[in-house]
This record gives C-alpha cells, sequence and structure tokens, in this order.
C-alpha cells in the first residue's frame, strides 16, 4: 500500500441494501459527501459533486467518472483529474466503496483513495492532500452514520 492511500472504514447499524442505495444513489450522496450530485449511477458515466460553499463564496466542482458498480457490494469512480480530459490510471485518483455485511442490520463501508502517487505534484501537495482528506472522509463518516442513528 502506498504512503499515499487513504483509507477509512466506518461501522453503520443499517442493512446492506440500505447502505449501498445511500453511497451510490445520488439524492442519497447530496446528504452526507457532496451538495449537489449530477451523475447516473453505472461504469463510464461522467458526472460532477459540487461541495458546499468555501469562505470567499466559491464551489467546488469536480468531474467525476464511475468506474464500477456490483451491486450492493463495490462502486468507485476516479475524480481529481484534468478538466476536459479522459481519467485514467495515470492522472486521476480512484474512490472506491467497498460494502460488507457485518450482521442482518450492520455493514461495514471501507472508503479508499488510490493512484495520488502517480499524479504529476510535489511530495508536499500530495502529503497535503493525504492530510485533507483522510480529515473529510471522517467527516464525511460522522454525517453518513448520523443518517442511521436514532434520535433518542
Amino acid at each position: 500500500m502506498s504512503s499515499y492511500t487513504i483509507e477509512q472504514d466506518i461501522e453503520i447499524d443499517a442493512p446492506l441494501d440500505i447502505v449501498w442505495q445511500t453511497v451510490t444513489e445520488p439524492s442519497q450522496i447530496s446528504r452526507w459527501f457532496s451538495e449537489q450530485v449530477d451523475f447516473d449511477p453505472a461504469p463510464g458515466a461522467l458526472g460532477t459533486l459540487t461541495f458546499p460553499e468555501h469562505d470567499d463564496g466559491t464551489r467546488m466542482v469536480v468531474d467525476i467518472t464511475v468506474i464500477s458498480i456490483e451491486a450492493p457490494h463495490l462502486f468507485s469512480f476516479r475524480w481529481i483529474y484534468p478538466s476536459g480530459e479522459v481519467a485514467t490510471v495515470n492522472n486521476s485518483v480512484l474512490v472506491t466503496f467497498s460494502l460488507n455485511s457485518l450482521a442482518p442490520n450492520r455493514t461495514l463501508l471501507r472508503v479508499t483513495e488510490t493512484g495520488l502517487e502517480l499524479l504529476e505534484m510535489s511530495d508536499d501537495e500530495k502529503t497535503s492532500y493525504v492530510q485533507s482528506h483522510s480529515d473529510g472522509w471522517r467527516e464525511c463518516a460522522e454525517r453518513l452514520t448520523a443518517l442511521f442513528t436514532s434520535p433518542t
């Protein structure tokens, strides 16, 4: 595993099929990950993820290319590639969601980002990316698990 690989395990109190829907359907993804989601969940589909407004009033819009959909266990897409280019192994990062049932009403979701080592970025930029995205996935994990937490 590369030192630039990001990995986050998230245990969710919900059945596998419900978690699958939550991480693959655009209307559900916007509840925990990206403010606006525009893509078809099908291999080869192109789309965008729009993230919330920054302090300066700008929004970050990221192009994605769906790579794999293997319901209900695997969903992956490529992002962080140059605008107007086709996503490849050499110019993008692969995000993979792997889902496994731990019990009838409990699911393990593993999120990984790989391929950063192949991008034309300095080591400092890559290290900063890993830290930022590791923090970001932790925040997403909190929002995601909160969707399945019953209010007391």
